[in-house]
């Protein structure tokens, strides 16, 4: 069983989790994301990247293991009750409500909040997200998708999140505003002290911003190690070519605290 050290916003304990009982697609999965640490899940199509995400945010089953967020035994929690102790979660797709504005769209992530407070951190988000100022009478439907993902960051830092876990954020994006999200907002949230987490497909985009990497295959934890050496790592790039784990043998750091 890991430890758990100061700085540890979640840690998961040999973890296995799926959608139909007895079938788990995350298989074993042991790993620490830190506060104010940019950590990068990263595998191939299919490998298990979101479906540990969703385990860790309360929307997919957990068949076995821990999920640790903040000191606290949270398995098995559902997603509200994450809300509440400071997990927020962005998904991949159907993240705005595009009949609203940008402006309702970030007082909705403060459903859990009294309405005054939610307006409250509405003008604070823009304050850390500037962009979202000039955005803020147009409906969602109406923004280009980076402008969008912007948006849905946004509305999630409402709820003052310790831990914000980000489901492919470049997804459909065009490379230049994949990496605006990637560069310019994610180290924002860092600098606040929140444990950002992020499932990316775009590899060395990750890798650039990201302090620490998880690598998947096949449900299981293939590669953890700080994000630098993973830029140069061999194993990592047959990882992504579809290199099986049975090829080499699993290797696995902790973050520092």
């Amino acid at each position: 069983m890991q430890a758990i050290a100061a700085g540890d916003a979640v840690v998961l304990q040999r973890v296995d989790a799926g959608y139909e009982p007895g079938i788990p697609v995350v298989k074993g999965v042991s790993a620490k994301f830190k506060t104010g640490q940019i950590s990068a899940v990263l595998g191939v199509n299919g490998a298990g990247k979101s479906t540990l995400m969703k385990a860790v945010a309360g929307l997919v089953s957990v068949y076995s293991g821990h999920i640790i967020m903040n000191g606290t035994d949270v398995t098995g929690s559902n997603a509200t009750t994450l809300a509440k102790r400071g997990l927020s979660y962005v998904p991949q797709t159907h993240d705005v409500f595009g009949a609203m504005t940008v402006d309702e769209n970030l007082k909705m992530g403060g459903y859990i909040l009294p309405k005054a407070k939610a307006r409250e951190r509405a003008a604070a988000v823009m304050d850390i997200l500037p962009q979202l100022k000039a955005l803020r009478s147009r409906r969602a439907e109406t923004l280009s998708g980076g402008e969008r993902k912007m948006v849905a960051i946004g509305r999630a830092l409402v709820a003052e999140p310790r831990v914000l876990i980000v489901d492919e954020p470049t997804a459909g994006l065009s490379p230049d505003a994949g990496r605006r999200v990637l560069g310019d907002v994610l180290p924002r949230l860092k600098g606040l002290g929140v444990a950002v987490i992020a499932v990316e497909q775009r590899v060395k985009d990750a890798l650039a911003v990201a302090d620490w990497c998880h690598v998947l295959v096949a449900g299981r934890i293939a590669l953890s190690c700080p994000a630098h050496q993973a830029r140069n790592d061999e194993m990592l790039g047959a990882v992504m070519l579809g290199g099986s784990p049975a090829d080499w043998p699993a290797k696995a750091e902790e973050p520092p605290s």
